[in-house]
């Protein structure tokens, strides 16, 4: 029996005749917790001894009761049969089945439904390792060990220590990860300790399989991978009851077992993979083949009517990870031996014999609205921006809508996709300038779909006031202030010098800057040491004339309305900064920034180091995408937690997420085009918000000490 073939346990409904006990049950165990509670708690071992002999006579009350009670007794083992899948009543013994059975009883009634399903787990792993036939399942054998081996590896220790693992691992990323399973033990939980089903080890070993050493052969591991990735994102089903099955616990249970197989291999030692009966063992296991499939851009759409795949990949990224350790696995000589027949025998990369033709933009609209799933906006939320700009749809093009429309049957060789961009944006305004045209396409097409369009187009509309706003003439020219002294009009040129100087940067480095009187000055939270924080100045004092004050003047803003100062390094624009730059009124760029401010965004806040700690108040809520940092195993580039692509709320947060950062590229663009050029080109790998990688980060009432982000590109 294969513990990693059963389905997640579930929590059926109590039977009727035991109600009146489980209600009795759980009235019993809250006076326990107000007599628990009135001892105290001192020390970690006294509060285990407490609640130990507080249990002990209110479990012997329902043991006895329900093992005297025949028919209890066998609805109780049907109970557990039901939740678990397995047969329970010759597996185990008749006190450990009514423990765990009060147990998950007690669980539930506190609402600790977390831990309910845990207990189930244990006890269903636990049959299943007893069974007979365990001893012939070598697949389960190497699962197991996979799990034990990675499950001790989570708490923060990496147990890959060997001399030979090269930094192309990400062992670096994966092993400061914590199960999030075990958790930090809080107060709360340890009320349930006590209730835990703790089976009794089996003392006699099971016999191995022949041939199978507790450290299992190459072949062994790749064939457990193998066995993992195809029975958890390869299996495809067309029978929507069996994908409603797919439930929050099975997507659990997948999510654990994709994570810990693909940790697994990324660890896979340099040492081990240049081995010649490793890399057999990848091929002969089917291991590789499998890896192909998943890295084939056509999955996401074979795989289109499937949510639970499309999850794990937005989890995991399975289809780029997986493809680059095979890469990397892949000798340097089969590699050159490939790319050399390639460029003599290009490979046919679309199907040319699919009848449907993919020229105008009725013609890719047709597709989506037969084909809704061909945005992959559950793996990827960035891909309902494919057609905000040219850009984002050669992108997507390239990525993954040319595949996936192949695999739809559509004829993609010799698609002109700069002219298919335009034609299709040409159709969809057009389709929606005619009112009673666009009504029957909002009846008739996909609702995401229909808001993806509307965003898009709206977006475009926005694009184009911005323009017109901050790129009329008077901008730079202003009529207001040209007979005033330069040093008086609204758009002034400030010459700047970067100091070298060793001595400079000795004295000044890591010193805070403030106008703020000594005594009126912020204090580190409460808590911190005052001692570590850095010594504080005013400007002033700093070099020889001092910093010069760059604010806001009043009557500047008065007269022109806006003030703009333009910072020169050798005789080029290096920076700015803009007062008032965004147009107010009805309908303005500012009121849409302050409405769309406003709207919760799902993400928890940025930590910031321990340096931060000493001053950061409020909170920084990043939008976008973010590289791994460890708090989850197999992590992968992707989108923060809480952004999606697959509800209309979600979409609305994007767009409006996707507004705010074109109002921001395309007001800097009119008076500094370089760098938003800069910005779009650094940023051009990266998973957009609308038309650029950059992050966007929504602050309420936050602090922080001045200081240099070491980021990718620079930031507006």
């Amino acid at each position: 029996m294969s513990y990693i073939l059963l389905p997640y346990p579930i929590l059926p409904k109590i039977p009727s005749s035991l109600l009146e006990d489980i209600g009795l049950c759980h009235e019993l165990h809250l006076q326990l917790h107000s007599q628990y509670g009135e001892q105290g708690r001192r020390t970690r071992q006294s509060t285990k001894l407490i609640s130990e002999e507080i249990l002990k006579p209110w479990r012997t009350i329902w043991l006895e009761r329900w093992s005297k009670d025949e028919a209890k007794l066998a609805t109780i083992f049907d109970w557990l049969s039901t939740a678990t899948f397995i047969e329970v009543i010759h597996n185990i013994p008749v006190l450990d089945a009514l423990n765990v059975f009060l147990s998950i009883q007690v669980l539930v009634s506190y609402g600790n439904l977390d831990l309910a399903y845990q207990e189930l787990v244990v006890v269903q792993r636990f049959i299943a390792l007893q069974s007979s036939d365990h001893q012939h399942n070598l697949a389960l054998d190497m699962i197991n060990s996979v799990d034990d081996e990675l499950d001790n590896a989570d708490s923060d220790i990496d147990s890959d220590t060997d001399s030979d693992t090269d930094s192309d691992t990400d062992s670096d990323t994966d092993s400061k990860y914590t199960d999030s399973d075990k958790g930090n033990e809080s107060d709360s939980d340890s009320d349930y300790q006590n209730l835990r089903f703790t089976p009794q080890k089996n003392k006699q070993k099971p016999t191995p399989s022949p041939g199978i050493s507790h450290k299992f052969s190459h072949l062994e591991q790749c064939q457990a991978w193998h066995q993992v990735l195809r029975d958890n994102l390869l299996v495809l089903s067309n029978d929507s009851s069996a994908l409603e099955a797919l439930s929050a616990s099975n997507f659990e249970v997948s999510q654990r077992q994709v994570a810990i197989t693909i940790q697994s291999m990324k660890k896979t030692r340099r040492s081990t993979y240049r081995q010649h009966n490793f890399i057999q063992a990848v091929i002969q296991s089917g291991l590789s083949a499998t890896i192909v499939k998943l890295s084939n851009p056509q999955y996401i759409f074979l795989h289109s009517q499937n949510p639970h795949h499309h999850r794990l990949l937005r989890l995991y990224g399975f289809n780029l990870v997986l493809g680059n350790l095979l890469d990397r696995w892949t000798p340097a000589s089969w590699l050159t031996e490939a790319e050399n027949y390639l460029e003599q025998n290009p490979p046919a990369i679309f199907n040319k014999g699919n009848e449907m033709e993919m020229k105008t933009g009725k013609d890719l609209f047709q597709a989506l609205q037969h084909n809704p799933r061909l945005i992959p906006n559950i793996s990827n939320p960035a891909a309902i921006f494919f057609l905000c700009s040219l850009e984002n749809f050669e992108s997507a093009w390239e990525r993954w809508l040319a595949c996936s429309l192949d695999a739809a049957g559509y004829n993609v060789s010799n698609t002109d996709v700069k002219m298919l961009y335009r034609r299709s944006i040409e159709y969809l305004v057009r389709l929606n300038q005619n009112d009673h045209n666009w009504s029957r396409v909002r009846e008739s097409w996909d609702g995401i779909l229909i808001l993806i369009i509307e965003r898009t187009l709206n977006l475009r509309l926005l694009l184009n006031q911005i323009d017109d706003e901050t790129h009329s003439p008077s901008i730079h020219h202003c009529t207001s202030c040209k007979d005033q002294p330069p040093e008086c009009r609204c758009v002034q040129r400030v010459d700047v010098v970067l100091n070298e100087s060793p001595e400079f940067i000795e004295e000044w480095e890591g010193v805070g800057i403030t106008m703020v009187p000594e005594g009126d000055r912020m204090r580190p939270r409460q808590g911190r040491k005052a001692s570590c924080a850095n010594h504080i100045t005013h400007p002033n004092n700093i070099g020889p004339k001092g910093l010069r004050r760059i604010a806001a003047d009043d009557k500047v803003l008065h007269r022109c309305g806006k003030q703009i100062y333009l910072f020169y390094a050798s005789g080029k624009l290096c920076d700015f900064v803009w007062y008032e730059a965004f147009s107010r009124g009805k309908d303005k760029v500012w009121e849409r920034l302050v409405k769309y401010s406003q709207t919760p965004l799902g993400v928890q806040p940025v930590i910031r180091g321990a340096k931060f700690g000493y001053w950061t108040s409020g909170q920084m809520i990043p939008f976008g995408a973010r590289e791994p940092s460890g708090g989850r195993r197999a992590d992968h580039y992707t989108f923060y937690k809480g952004i999606t692509g697959e509800t209309y709320e979600g979409v609305c947060i994007m767009f409006e997420q996707a507004e705010i950062s074109a109002i921001i590229l395309q007001t800097a663009r009119a008076v500094h085009p370089d760098i938003v050029r800069k910005i779009k080109s650094q940023s051009a790998l990266c998973e957009k918000v609308g038309l650029s990688g950059l992050n966007l980060f929504n602050c309420s009432g936050y602090t922080a000490p001045q200081h240099k982000d070491n980021d990718f590109c620079v930031e507006c």
